[in-house]
C-alpha cells in the first residue's frame, strides 16, 4: 500500500538528448503565414514526400520554428523537416533537389485539393501522431499557401512565374550525417 506524500518542494528539471540527423529548413521568407496555416504545411509536405518517395511516414518528421519580427510585430515561420532515423537516412536531403522539391509541392497540392472532407482528415493532413494539432489543421489553409509555390525552381529557391514568392531551404552550417 502507498502513502500520502506531504512533500511540498517540486523541482523543475530538463532532460534532453543530441540527435545527430538530416535537417532541411524551408524558409518562406516573408510570406509565411499564420501558426495554423504552416503547421498545416508542415504536414501537408510531410504526406507528399512519403508519397513522392516512397518512404513510410514514421520515417520523416517536422516542426515549426518561429522567429519574432520586430518590423511586423508578428512571428514568422519556418517549417524544420527531419529524418526521424538516427544518423539520418538522407529522406529530407532530397528536397535540395529542385526536381524533388516541386514534385513534392505538386502532390501535397493535389492531396489537399482532391479530398472532400471539411478542414482535415486522415485522408489529408491528420495522424495519430499530430492529434495535438488536429483542430488547427486545415486543407484548405495549406492549399492556398502551396499553390504560391508551384512553378519553376532554382537553387535557392522556387518562384511561381505569376508570382514573387519564394523559399530558401537552408542546409548550409546544420550538423548533418549522410551515409555513403
Amino acid at each position: 500500500m502507498g502513502h500520502i506524500c506531504n512533500g511540498t518542494r517540486l523541482y523543475q528539471d530538463a532532460l534532453n538528448h543530441i540527435y545527430k540527423t538530416d535537417v532541411v529548413v524551408i524558409d518562406f521568407q516573408e510570406y509565411n503565414s499564420d501558426e495554423a496555416t504552416m503547421i498545416s504545411v508542415v504536414y501537408a509536405l510531410l504526406n507528399a514526400m512519403s508519397d513522392v518517395l516512397g518512404i513510410d511516414i514514421n520515417d520523416i518528421s517536422g516542426c515549426l520554428k518561429g522567429v519574432y519580427n520586430q518590423q511586423k510585430a508578428a512571428v514568422d515561420y519556418a517549417i524544420v523537416l527531419f529524418d526521424t532515423v538516427a544518423g539520418g537516412a538522407g529522406h529530407v536531403r532530397r528536397l535540395l533537389n529542385e526536381t524533388v522539391l516541386k514534385n513534392v509541392i505538386a502532390a501535397a497540392c493535389d492531396r489537399m485539393k482532391g479530398c472532400s472532407c471539411d478542414t482535415s482528415c486522415y485522408n489529408c493532413l491528420r495522424s495519430y501522431y499530430n492529434q495535438h494539432w488536429h483542430e488547427q489543421l486545415d486543407r484548405h489553409k495549406a492549399y492556398k499557401f502551396l499553390t504560391e509555390y508551384i512553378g519553376e525552381i532554382s537553387k535557392v529557391g522556387l518562384t511561381n512565374v505569376e508570382r514573387t514568392h519564394k523559399i530558401r531551404l537552408l542546409n548550409d552550417g546544420l550538423p548533418t550525417k549522410t551515409k555513403d
